[in-house]
């Protein structure tokens, strides 16, 4: 029975995202950003004329705000929906003007989370959705799959989101494919390597991906953190080879301040980005892991950092070292890879594996549980805190 009931709600999410999906180039997502606010971006197939209402406490008929939007097919819509406060729902509604008559593109509420430390905090992590759509859709349906019979609160992409960030189509591959997964829920995304691909002149930042994942007044250089009841995510920019010596010093000071701050609130720390520090890949031997390893980790160290989460190898694994849990995705979309190097910190490892692992965080306790594109959970690690 619940099975059934976990088809039923992924059959009631798709459903609308069919209907609505021929007026979509790029089907409407959210992004989260680190003053709390939440944006929403879509882009239309024709020039449309509508209206954006705004909703909280999970009813429609209660309209926060409306915004008029004359959509251009050449142009990406991006709009302040406004911040998203604990225990309280946020939700839109797009609807297009025919006439005398409005009809309804889509109308989506956006998952509350509770406010209290104690209780559980869920959200999605994956990485290197890369060049393979048809790869990318297996695991997407797992993970539509996943989120209907659990409370997910938003989706960590860890880099590499298209096999070369320059290319406009790849971006519309890879929204074409997510839609499944982030029509209810906020997307926050860390920077990989493939971002820089055929867009070098967008420095540091590369235009599609700072269009696409970045929002108005983010930070230049890709770094960001964000609050939850429970902990706080913070994103970091590991491509350090794309940015010049006074940005890497200013993300470090920026990194090491906002740790600093966290220990004397006694907030649970999560580090996101893309390379990984240690790994069983050749990169392991790479001047941007030992950049990793002699730069980023001793602060992870030093200020008490629990879980550090990464893409990049394409291969499953899982390490430890000095109190900290390292966790490398599989490939989502990306090719996948064999161990190619030594890793002495590895814990556990799945090769052939694309991922999916969600993560709940409680005042006491980290739990993660990965999937690969089977649906079988291939992995289980619970922190204490």
């Amino acid at each position: 029975m619940k099975k059934q009931i976990g088809m039923l709600l992924w059959f009631l999410l798709i459903v609308p995202i069919t209907q609505a999906g021929t007026h979509f180039k790029i089907f409407p997502y959210t992004l989260k950003t680190d003053k709390g606010d939440i944006y929403l971006k879509f882009q239309t197939n024709k020039s449309l004329k509508l209206n954006i209402s705004t909703y909280r406490q999970n009813d429609p008929q209660t309209i926060d705000s409306v915004k008029q939007v004359e959509t251009n097919p050449n142009k990406l819509v991006s709009l302040n929906l406004g911040k998203q406060a604990c225990d309280n729902s946020l939700g839109y509604t797009i609807t297009m003007a025919n006439g005398a008559v409005e009809k309804k593109l889509i109308s989506t509420t956006l998952p509350s989370f509770e406010c209290h430390i104690y209780d559980e905090f869920t959200f999605g992590f994956l990485s290197d959705t890369q060049q393979g759509p048809k790869f990318h859709q297996k695991l997407a349906n797992v993970i539509s799959k996943k989120l209907a019979g659990n409370k997910v609160n938003f989706i960590l992409h860890t880099g590499d989101i298209t096999h070369k960030g320059g290319e406009n189509y790849r971006w519309l591959n890879f929204f074409d494919v997510a839609k499944s997964y982030l029509g209810g829920r906020p997307i926050i995304a860390a920077i990989g390597n493939h971002a820089y691909f055929k867009d070098k002149k967008n420095l540091p930042l590369p235009g599609n991906f700072k269009k696409y994942m970045r929002w108005e007044g983010s930070e230049s250089i890709g770094y960001m953190s964000a609050h939850y009841p429970t902990f706080q995510l913070v994103i970091l920019n590991s491509i350090f080879e794309k940015l010049t010596g006074a940005e890497n010093i200013k993300q470090l000071e920026w990194l090491e301040n906002t740790l600093k701050e966290a220990q004397l609130e006694d907030r649970t720390v999560i580090v996101a980005m893309h390379y990984p520090p240690y790994s069983s890949s050749y990169f392991i031997h790479t001047k941007e892991a030992k950049f990793l390893q002699t730069k980023f980790v001793p602060l992870f160290e030093k200020y008490g950092v629990k879980l550090v989460l990464n893409g990049h190898t394409h291969v499953y694994e899982r390490s430890f070292k000095n109190g900290i849990h390292y966790i490398i995705a599989g490939p989502a979309g990306g090719l996948r890879a064999i161990p190619t190097g030594r890793n002495p910190y590895r814990v556990y490892g799945y090769v052939m594996a694309r991922t999916f692992t969600m993560v709940t965080v409680k005042k006491d306790q980290i739990s993660l549980k990965t999937f690969d594109q089977k649906n079988r959970q291939i992995d289980q690690l619970n922190i204490s805190l």
